[in-house]
């Protein structure tokens, strides 16, 4: 699509992390990358760190949200 790998992961996992707010995510994720470049970016540490920094799970105080499993 001719967007460098290292961009496209990040705007990738925005999407899915805003995904997974909405929705109240209990599920197990799985991302598919068909070529190493893509691996490489989407594994990158410093990625998956502000990945899960960022992600606040609902509040458990709030009876009506699901529960996260970790």
């Amino acid at each position: 699509m001719g967007v460098p790998c290292d961009e496209a992961a990040q705007v990738a996992l925005r999407t899915i992390q805003k995904f997974l707010r909405a929705n109240h995510w209990e599920g197990t994720l799985g991302i598919v990358c068909y070529g190493e470049s893509v691996l490489k970016a989407f594994t990158k540490q410093a990625l998956l760190e502000r990945f899960n920094e960022t992600l606040d799970p609902p509040s458990l105080a709030q009876d009506n949200i699901p529960r996260w499993p970790f």
